[in-house]
Order: C-alpha cells, then sequence, then structure tokens
C-alpha cells in the first residue's frame, strides 16, 4: 500500500461528495504595519562617491563639494530645494587657517567626516535634524570666525529670529550655534550677511585646546509629509522581502527595503536604501533567486532627460548587502524604458536567472522587451517580444517566479501586457518564456474586447494534471460596469478557464486584485472601497471552485500585492498581503494569509500507553508536506501506520489504537519520522485520515507493544 494508494482507498470509502461543514472556516491573522522610515537615519553609497543619508524629514548628500541638505517639502513641493552650505573660510587670531577643500567623506555610524587637515567637518544625523560641528585642532589664541556661504534657491527670512531660509513650503532653520568647553556648551554668535554666514566665538569663550562649534540644520514645513509611492514584496523560503518607493516632493522618488520573517516579525537590521539620490527612482519590482539568497529590484529611473530601467541586488542574509546600481535597459537601446516588472528562480540548481520585463517607448511605437539578469548584474539575453507601429502597449505584468525546480513541470515565466488599439479599446496579450529566458511561446492575443481592458496581475505558475504548467490572469474590464475578470492558460497558452466575471467570489465593489499560486490554488488580493481581502480559489473542470470564502486581512486598505511562499521555494498555502493602510499614520502594511487555521485540521485522541509520543507539524494542507515523528521510543524498534480514523479499539489490557483494521493501512516499520506529500486534488478536500506511531521491546503488551496517541487529519 502506497501513500497515494492509501488517499484513494480513503476516498472511495468516504465517496466523494465532501460535505461542505468539512471546509474549514479561515481565521484571522494578525497584520503588521508600520512607518518604516520613522525615527531612522538610513544611507547608502550608491558608487557615484557620494553618500547620501534619508529620514522623513530631510536628506542629504556628502560628497568632494561638501554637504548638500535638501528638506523634504512634501508630495506638493514642484522641485526640489537643495541647500548648500560651502565652507568659505576659517580664522583663528586674525590668521587664516588653511584646509584642503577638495576631500573624501568617512562615514561611520551615524556620523560623516570630512578630515581637511588643521580642520574636521563632522555630521552628526539624527532623525529630525543635523549636527554639524568644526572640529579645529591646535592652540592658536584668539577668536575664530568660520564662514560658510549658503547656496539655495531659497530665501532668507529677515522677518523672524534666528537664521532660516524658506519659501511657501517651509525652510530650513541653521540654529544657534554652540561652542563646547569644559563648563559644557556655550551660545555664540551666528551672523547672517545676505548668502554669508560667520560663525563668531571669541577667544573668552574658547578656553584651552581644539575648539569645537556646532550648529543645528533642520527642517519646518508647511506641507504634506511625503506619500509612499508603489511597492512590492517577494518570498524566498521563510523570509520576504518588501520594497517600495516615497514621494519625497519635487519629482524626486526614492527607494526602501526590508526583511520579514515568514511569521511576520521584522527581521531587525534589514532596512535599507536603495536609491535615497536626488535623482528620481520609481515603481521598485523584487523577486528572489534562491541559489544565491539574493532579490533583484529594478526600479524606473528618471533623471529628466530620459527614463530607463536599473537594478539592485541586495542579500537576504546579513549583513544584508546591497551591490551598486546597474543598468537593465541597454544604453544604446533606443527610446526610453519604463514600468520594470522582476521575476525569480526558486531552484538551487546552477544556471538560474532572474527575468526583467519593461515597457520600452521609441517615438510613435512601443516594444516590450524581455532580458535575463545574471547574479552579478550583467544582462545575458535581450528579446524584444512584441512590436507595433501604430499602436500602445501598456501595463506589462510577470509571473514572479519560474516555478523551477518546485514540480515536474517545466519552468516558465508568463509575460503579459494590453495591447491598446485606442484609448478606449485594449486586449490583452502573453508570451511564455524558459528559464533562461528564450521564447517558448510568441506574443499572442488571449482576450479580446470592445473596450478598455487594464490588466492587473499575472499569478506565478502551478502545475497542471497533464505535467504542464498553469497561470492566472485578472484584469478589470470596462464593459458596463467595472468589474474584475480572470482567466488560466496552459503551457501552449490555451485557455483551461475562460474569461471569467469574479464578481460571484469576491467582495462587492472590488476594485483591484492582484493573484499568485501555491502550487495549486490561486489566492486573489482583492481592494474593494473599505478594506483588502483574499479569496482563494481552484480549477476544476474548466471553471474556479471556491477553495476559501473571502477573508477580511486589513480594514481602511487598499492596493494590495500578494505574494505565495512557494513562489520562492518555501511552504506551499502560505501568502503575505502588502498594502497601503489608510487608517493609521503608518503607510503600508504587510498581513499574513495561509487561508486555512494553523490548528483544527488536526485531532489528538489520547490513548498512548507505556509513553510514546507521536507529534505532526499540522500541514495538512493540499500540495504541503506533512512531518509526524515518534518520541521517546528509547531503544524499542518503532514504526508509523496510517489509515482511516475509527472508534477507539483496545489492542491489549493498557493500549489502543484509533485506526481502523478493517480497511488498508499504510505501514511504515522502522522510521521513526515520515514527511507526507499531500497530493494537490481538489476532491481530496475534507478527507479525514488517522496516523499513529508504534514500538515493540519495552511496553506491557504482548511482544513488548506500545501505542502512541492516535491523531485524525483533515485534508485541507
Amino acid at each position: 500500500m502506497s501513500w497515494l494508494g492509501l488517499c484513494a482507498a480513503a476516498l472511495a470509502q468516504a465517496g466523494t461528495d465532501v460535505p461542505a461543514a468539512l471546509r474549514q472556516t479561515p481565521s484571522q491573522h494578525p497584520t503588521l504595519s508600520r512607518d518604516p522610515l520613522a525615527g531612522r537615519v538610513v544611507f547608502d553609497a550608491p558608487g557615484d562617491g557620494r553618500v547620501w543619508a534619508a529620514t522623513t524629514s530631510y536628506k542629504a548628500s556628502f560628497g568632494r563639494e561638501g554637504m548638500v541638505y535638501i528638506p523634504c517639502f512634501g508630495s506638493q513641493a514642484q522641485k526640489l530645494y537643495p541647500v548648500r552650505f560651502a565652507l568659505r573660510g576659517v580664522q583663528v587670531g586674525g590668521r587664516a587657517l588653511e584646509f584642503a577643500s577638495d576631500v573624501a567623506p568617512g562615514h561611520t555610524g551615524n556620523r560623516v567626516t570630512f578630515d581637511r587637515g588643521g580642520l574636521r567637518e563632522i555630521y552628526d544625523l539624527g532623525a529630525e535634524h543635523v549636527e554639524q560641528s568644526f572640529a579645529i585642532d591646535g592652540e592658536e589664541p584668539g577668536d575664530a570666525v568660520i564662514t560658510l556661504e549658503v547656496i539655495s534657491e531659497l530665501g532668507e527670512d529677515t522677518e523672524r529670529v534666528g537664521v532660516q531660509f524658506a519659501n511657501h513650503l517651509g525652510a530650513v532653520t541653521y540654529g544657534e550655534a554652540f561652542v563646547v568647553t569644559p563648563r559644557g556648551k556655550l551660545p555664540v554668535t551666528t551672523h547672517a550677511r545676505g548668502r554669508v554666514l560667520e560663525i563668531h566665538v571669541p577667544e573668552a569663550l574658547r578656553g584651552t585646546g581644539p575648539l569645537l562649534v556646532d550648529p543645528i540644520i533642520r527642517t519646518e514645513r508647511s506641507s504634506a509629509l511625503a506619500n509612499v509611492g508603489s511597492y512590492d514584496v517577494c518570498s524566498l523560503g521563510e523570509q520576504f522581502m518588501v520594497v517600495w518607493s516615497r514621494d519625497f516632493g519635487g519629482g524626486d522618488h526614492d527607494v526602501f527595503a526590508e526583511l520579514f520573517r515568514g511569521d511576520g516579525t521584522l527581521v531587525v537590521g534589514s532596512h535599507a536604501a536603495l536609491d535615497i539620490s536626488s535623482i528620481s527612482h520609481n515603481l521598485p519590482s523584487v523577486a528572489a533567486r534562491t541559489r544565491t539568497r539574493q532579490a533583484l529590484v529594478a526600479m524606473e529611473r528618471n533623471d529628466g532627460d530620459a527614463t530607463s530601467v536599473v537594478g539592485r541586488i541586495r542579500s537576504f542574509d546579513a549583513p544584508f548587502a546591497v551591490d551598486a546600481p546597474f543598468r537593465i535597459s541597454r544604453v544604446g537601446l533606443a527610446g526610453e524604458s519604463y514600468t520594470p516588472m522582476v521575476g525569480g528562480d526558486p531552484s538551487n540548481a546552477a544556471g538560474s536567472l532572474w527575468l526583467v520585463a519593461w515597457r520600452q517607448r521609441r517615438g510613435t511605437f512601443q516594444d516590450y522587451v524581455t532580458t535575463t539578469v545574471l547574479d552579478t548584474g550583467a544582462v545575458a539575453v535581450e528579446t524584444v517580444l512584441q512590436t507595433t507601429d501604430h499602436h500602445l502597449f501598456s501595463h506589462v505584468r510577470l509571473s514572479r517566479s519560474n516555478g523551477r525546480g518546485l514540480s515536474s513541470a517545466p519552468a516558465r515565466w508568463l509575460v503579459a501586457f494590453e495591447h491598446m488599439a485606442s484609448p478606449l479599446n485594449s486586449d490583452v496579450w502573453a508570451a511564455l518564456l524558459d528559464h533562461q529566458g528564450a521564447v517558448v511561446r510568441p506574443a499572442t492575443t488571449l482576450h479580446t474586447s470592445p473596450l478598455r481592458e487594464s490588466l492587473q496581475s499575472v499569478s506565478c505558475s502551478a502545475p497542471a494534471g497533464s505535467g504542464g504548467n498553469r497561470f492566472m490572469l485578472t484584469w478589470s474590464s470596462q464593459i458596463g460596469t467595472a468589474h474584475i475578470e480572470a482567466m488560466v492558460v496552459d503551457d501552449q497558452l490555451q485557455a483551461l478557464v475562460r474569461t471569467t466575471d469574479l464578481s460571484p467570489w469576491l467582495p462587492p465593489l472590488t476594485q483591484s486584485v492582484d493573484a499568485d499560486s501555491d502550487g495549486f490554488r490561486f489566492a486573489l488580493a482583492s481592494a474593494s472601497l473599505f478594506d483588502v481581502s483574499v479569496t482563494t480559489l481552484a480549477v476544476d473542470g474548466g471553471t474556479f471552485v471556491t477553495m476559501d470564502p473571502t477573508q477580511t486581512v486589513a480594514l481602511w486598505a487598499n492596493s494590495p500585492r500578494v505574494v505565495a511562499k512557494r513562489s520562492g521555494g518555501g511552504r506551499a498555502t502560505d501568502y503575505a498581503v502588502m498594502f497601503r493602510d489608510s487608517s493609521t499614520t503608518q503607510p503600508l502594511g504587510l498581513a499574513l494569509y495561509r487561508g486555512h487555521t494553523p490548528t483544527g485540521s488536526v485531532t489528538r485522541r489520547r490513548m498512548a500507553c507505556g509513553g510514546l509520543g507521536f507529534d505532526t507539524d499540522g500541514r495538512t494542507y493540499l500540495g504541503d508536506v506533512a512531518a509526524f515523528a515518534a518520541n521517546n521510543v528509547g531503544t524499542d524498534f518503532v514504526g508509523l501506520w496510517f489509515g482511516l480514523p475509527g472508534p477507539t479499539a483496545p489492542i491489549c489490557a493498557t493500549c489502543s489504537t484509533g485506526l481502523r483494521l478493517d480497511l488498508p493501512i499504510l505501514n511504515f516499520p522502522g522510521s521513526r519520522a515520515i514527511n507526507l506529500p499531500i497530493p494537490p486534488r481538489l476532491d481530496l478536500v475534507g478527507l479525514v485520515l488517522a496516523g499513529q506511531a508504534y514500538a515493540v521491546g519495552s511496553g506491557q503488551c504482548d511482544s513488548g507493544l506500545r501505542l502512541s496517541d492516535t491523531i485524525d487529519f483533515t485534508l485541507r
């Protein structure tokens, strides 16, 4: 008797009509929501010779030209207003102090230092301000005067007390300077003469030894805070990486990343800046590569003259290294590149790559271009999927993973996009690529419509019964009342489920949907007017059937992105849902979704004799692997057996079993532990089986038999 044979026998005994009552009602899972930038300073060294820093209040760059402070005036700002404080001179006792003007910054912790010889220009960065210090070495007597030139479009506000440079959006204040003495910090005078600042330290306040002067620079604003822009999430094993952009204002977007464990807890120290420069980076997309335990983040880069696609590779493991940025869209490629999407590879095998798909625009026509990216960041293959000289393409979407090694099905990425014959008419097209980026099925039309279809998502592959793959595509249809439609296609781009209105399965007034697959089900994360929910569907006979009814995962939320752990080689059935949280000041949320209660599919019946233990991890979900193990075995011969549950039946005066001995039994003699793969078959949902451990040697029954508790488990 095999494991599959036992399932078949149990199914035949139970009948194929599984009562609806056996389907477990999903349980709520905690939602984790936080402001990833609150109270912290993040740094980045993107390879341009500068050190960049960013907080919720400002960003700053440190290069050979010195420090440039850029206040965050919020998303309403139409441009950036950088303020450069250029050191122009230092006098001590009436004599000019020589110092090096062209030096590279040094960075340690939250401190950036310019060592200019006898003068050190020091910046200690906090979440709300920058403390600027000038450390002058030596014992030279006399007054000290430090002269700075302020280079900025912001004007000096002479009507206010103190030094500030402002406009209608806010101000950069240059706080009172202090000299550090053995008696503590003593205030000194700062004179503002137009664009020149002079900090005057009288000899009487200096005392002896080196001189240290430290004013404070901070932002005051009258406009709103920077808004969160676009975001994405991927998985690798039991980890999630989230990436998001921040609308800093002035057309500038920054990109950040952070890691969470599979249980939703934050990986401390994993926060990283992927771009905080004054060149806008937006629309980040992320996918994992298991072999190197890294993620590729592709971003749209707009330097004001052209738009291109760039990438950075980030590690999942401490110290969470971030590689230097590199160009993905080829420099010599005509036109501009937009809206990148990344697909990963969950395999540990050699030859794994990332796939990046984006929209390429050249004058009056557009291409869709895909490229495979090696772990070194080198572009390996570049392929134009489809070209048009009259119409437009938009909304490129790509499956997050090629599913390589997760099943016997060949590894495939599905690339889908809209073909727009006019602003009011679009069709859904798709192409299929293998794990090396080669085109397996060229771009073809999957769905046509007389009106506009807004493509929303493409799931990862799920194994089909024929040994191939199947993918779900979703889009918003504008025919009549706007609603969400979906279809499922196979490796030949043939419809397994034809275009279907998802309204019967989704909450009323659903506005958007993102889909992914755990290898069997398709999880639909949907946004209605006020919340984000998840519904899981399966395919049965060319139609969708409900696996898990709609479950709300976040109130007052919108714009969900869902990822299955399986897409990054993790356990099946578990998902993370990232969303925009409008209920608090915390802009982003991350919810965990399993689709089933973590317990409740497993029931223990107490009947152990002789102290023999038997445990399971309870992962009895379709497509998952359930682990069972005996414990407290000692030197006895041990085994595990499985069958259909029955009433408690005595074996001897002290030991009983909960398995039906008159029906087939699956026996694993000599096995202390076993992993049972749950077949991804819809007809098994609700099937109840039982397992028990036995040991022979030290028990009280005949032949020294001992039996454990019986564990009944329901396939979900």
